[in-house]
């Protein structure tokens, strides 16, 4: 059967017109007087779940933000009551072989070319976590709520995280694919005995066991944590860009 031209548009699994909602779901911003450029997540009503093929955009977001003169911080934020709960759980149910549907089309499950892409968009050496990691700007992660999955890889790897104190830090992926991330990174951060009991409890931390661990730098009502990212954020603007570069690379 010949296949159709909407077929032939699609990008895995997804189609153009589909590609514009990721303008809306995450969104970058600077403000060159301050020197502070924003990664944004911007779908609250999944808790700012994000589709895999976003993943590729926050990379993107971040070369930006490196060639940009007028940006020397960057600062992950989400919009709603959760900073984020990761890549979207109906993506994740079909990379790793569970797909619901009517026909067997629907129901079949990914090959191992597409497993192979996702496995490298989400855990390969140019993934979120360790282009945030390798970063030569300044990081900082603002947290409230949910810090699941994507975005608690992103906390693990920024500078600075400051979190409210209904933060919550997890990784679900734990339940049912085992450890994921760089793992030597979290254990540098946070231990090796508490990277163990996540990973084997799936409890998420909160705010203040985060503290207590060195995940978060500062826990601050919730009403008090977009201003005082803002002040860690123009601390660090005052630095010459070569001090921060320089500084963070040794």
């Amino acid at each position: 059967m010949e296949q159709s031209e909407l077929e032939k548009q699609k990008v895995d699994g997804m189609l153009p017109e589909q590609f514009a909602e990721f303008d809306k779901w995450l969104q970058f911003e600077k403000d060159p007087e301050k020197k502070v450029a924003w990664i944004t997540f911007n779908r609250p009503e999944r808790s700012n779940a994000m589709p895999l093929l976003i993943i590729d955009r926050i990379n993107d977001y971040l070369k930006r933000a490196e060639l940009d003169p007028e940006v020397k911080v960057v600062i992950f934020r989400g919009v709603g009551p959760h900073f984020g709960v990761g890549a979207d759980a109906t993506e994740l149910g079909f990379q790793i072989g569970f797909k619901s549907g009517k026909t067997e089309e629907e129901r079949k499950k990914p090959g191992q070319t597409q497993r192979l892409v996702d496995d490298r968009r989400t855990m390969g050496w140019d993934n979120p976590e360790m282009r945030t990691y390798r970063c030569v700007k300044a990081t900082i992660c603002q947290v409230q709520g949910y810090c699941y999955g994507l975005q608690f890889e992103l906390a693990m790897a920024s500078d600075i995280v400051i979190c409210s104190e209904d933060a919550r830090f997890a990784h679900p992926a734990f339940r049912y694919l085992g450890p994921m991330g760089n793992m030597n990174l979290w254990i540098e951060t946070i231990g090796l005995r508490k990277v163990k009991e996540m990973m084997l409890t799936a409890r998420p931390l909160s705010a203040e066991e985060a503290l207590q661990c060195n995940l978060v730098n500062k826990v601050v009502p919730l009403d008090k944590l977009e201003e005082t990212v803002m002040e860690y954020a123009q601390a660090i603007s005052v630095m010459s860009m070569d001090g921060i570069t320089i500084g963070k690379a040794i």
